[in-house]
């Protein structure tokens, strides 16, 4: 029997013991087909000896020769964070490690468990007057099926903008509107020959390169039209589950020259470790 509530994909078991109610997610083995293509097209004669192509009235035979692709779990899943889950991937992203998590879609009778993931991407978005969010993409190396069910019936507060707080925000945190960053490890799957044998063409290892944070603040004010790059700045993002420095840049801005209420977003970029130690 299900409990989910109206509006949500399904629930996520994830990382020490979390259960998170998903509005979206993707997750699924990856293994396309691979084909030796040749050279003749659809239409294409074929050429007999010193012949050049033309277009004959009958049509070839055209995807013929295949080979299974190398396998790897792949996609992402989205939800409104909560006081209860908004740190559980956070970490996961920020250290590149690994970690294994479940998922069964609302009213289905069993679901999947996908193990040895890594977060390949990661997204965090509040603007003043809605929820925070969060965007989580990963790459495993294998899943099997999962026989808990999907009952959940607690109670959790979404986060609003009114529990986040951006401390160090240029010209001052009053005027802050919203932020948002968004973060790629750039994972690079490894495959070797001895693991496509015995492993059945499963991925080997997951790397993790170098790790990319940009994202945005969004603030109401008068703001100064600003041609150079700032001096590196640590800003605080504080809200229930996730406390972390941001170490950043801010990009090269320039307000609308537009009637009505002047907001300006400024871009920004991580630097060194952008989450801090």
């Amino acid at each position: 029997m299900s409990n989910l509530c109206p509006g949500y994909t399904g629930l996520l078991f994830g990382p020490e013991e979390s259960k998170i109610r998903c509005t979206d997610f993707g997750v699924i083995r990856q293994q396309p087909p691979l084909f030796y293509d040749h050279v003749i097209g659809l239409r294409d004669t074929i050429p007999v000896g010193m012949e050049t192509k033309g277009e004959g009235a009958t049509i070839n035979i055209q995807k013929t020769i295949e080979r299974p692709g190398v396998k790897i779990i792949s996609g992402g899943f989205s939800f409104p964070a909560t006081e209860l889950n908004c740190g559980v991937f956070f970490d996961k992203m920020k250290y590149g490690d690994y970690f294994d998590f479940a998922f069964i879609y609302s009213g289905a009778d069993k679901g999947f468990k996908f193990i040895d993931c890594r977060v390949n991407t990661y997204s965090f978005s509040v603007t003043a007057g809605d929820i925070a969010t969060i965007s989580v993409d990963i790459l495993g190396k294998d899943a099997e099926p999962d026989g808990r069910e999907s009952e959940y019936v607690v109670a959790e507060k979404m986060i609003t903008w009114d529990k986040v707080q951006v401390a160090n925000a240029p010209g001052g945190s009053s005027g802050v509107q919203g932020i948002d960053f968004s973060v790629n490890n750039n994972l690079i799957p490894i495959y070797t020959s001895n693991n496509n044998v015995s492993e059945n063409l499963k991925v080997k290892e997951i790397r993790v390169g170098m790790q990319e944070m940009t994202g945005a603040l969004t603030v109401y004010r008068k703001y100064d039209a600003n041609f150079d790059l700032s001096s590196p700045t640590t800003m605080t993002l504080t809200c229930p589950g996730l406390a972390t420095p941001l170490n950043v840049v801010f990009q090269p801005t320039q307000p609308a020259s537009a009637l009505g209420p002047i907001i300006t977003k400024i871009p920004f970029t991580g630097i060194d470790k952008a989450f801090g130690v």
